[in-house]
């Protein structure tokens, strides 16, 4: 099998609005029920993000970001800072209750950064999606973005980002595949539209398990190669940095060398924070 044609076709499908107009049904009947409940109550309740469990227990607790007051929020506070960056910036016309789409790794970590400050949640880690790979919803027809990109030994794709991403973790060099977890992103003059920045959520391992393709399973305490797991796929001369994302219900690519590309089949999955 030509694992150079299975890597292509990155975010392939397609919105249904048949799934978007039975969520806004269901969407509507639960604002109803809680407006007619605020009443009774003789006071309007607080909006809160449904809570999960901590990330590394989750069972059916992790949430797909929509176009609800929250979603309306981030894509708010998202656009303000990106104006005018094309491809980062987001002006899909969402209906109530349509899910977020269109990610890819800028839109993907300011959502994530936006959560982390002032939600106590955050998108996906790359252990979390493969821990948690049967209760992931809806991802037969979709991707989504981790908090995560990976940066490889060699020089090569994004290369102006590798260098900035290996400043921010103090290093000029590296032997092996790292990745680098829930960093900031800042609109820039460059030809992409933002740079890598920092964040107090910033932290970054040693990845060994990206050193080929294979597959993963997590040990309780990190990701390992397997024979049975799920398949990832990384770059065969590992060069660059990548972004690290689920391709639809089989893999998780660790090779993605455009930052921008992006569909409607994209989806923000993320969970709450363990304090």
């Amino acid at each position: 099998m030509n694992l150079n044609t299975i890597g292509n076709g990155k975010r392939i499908s397609r919105y249904d609005p048949d799934l978007a107009r039975k969520a806004a049904e269901e969407y509507e009947q639960e604002k109803r029920r809680k407006k007619l409940q605020d009443k009774l109550k003789g006071k309007k309740q607080e909006q809160e993000i449904p809570r999960t469990t901590t990330p590394t227990q989750i069972q059916n607790g992790m949430q797909e970001l929509i176009y609800n007051d929250l979603g309306k929020e981030i894509l708010r506070i998202h656009n303000e800072k990106f104006k005018g960056k094309s491809k980062i910036e987001d002006l899909t016309q969402y209906q109530d209750a349509q899910p977020i789409s269109f990610s890819n790794v800028p839109r993907a970590l300011s959502y994530n950064t936006y959560l982390l400050q002032n939600y106590n949640s955050g998108l996906l880690s790359p252990e979390e999606v493969i821990q948690n790979w049967n209760n992931i919803p809806n991802k037969e027809n979709t991707y989504s973005d981790t908090n995560s990109i990976a940066i490889y030994p060699n020089q090569g794709v994004n290369e102006e980002r590798r260098k900035e991403v290996l400043r921010l973790i103090g290093k000029s060099s590296i032997r092996i595949p790292y990745i680098v977890y829930n960093l900031g992103v800042e609109p820039a003059g460059n030809e992409q539209g933002f740079i890598f920045t920092g964040s107090d959520f910033l932290h970054y391992e040693e990845a060994p398990f990206l050193r080929q393709d294979g597959k993963l399973s997590y040990d309780g305490n990190k990701l390992v190669n397997s024979d049975q797991g799920i398949a990832v796929y990384t770059p065969a001369n590992q060069d660059g940095l990548r972004g690290v994302y689920r391709n639809r219900a089989n893999w998780l690519y660790a090779r993605d060398d455009d930052l921008l590309s992006s569909n409607e089949a994209g989806r923000v999955n993320f969970a709450r924070r363990a304090r």
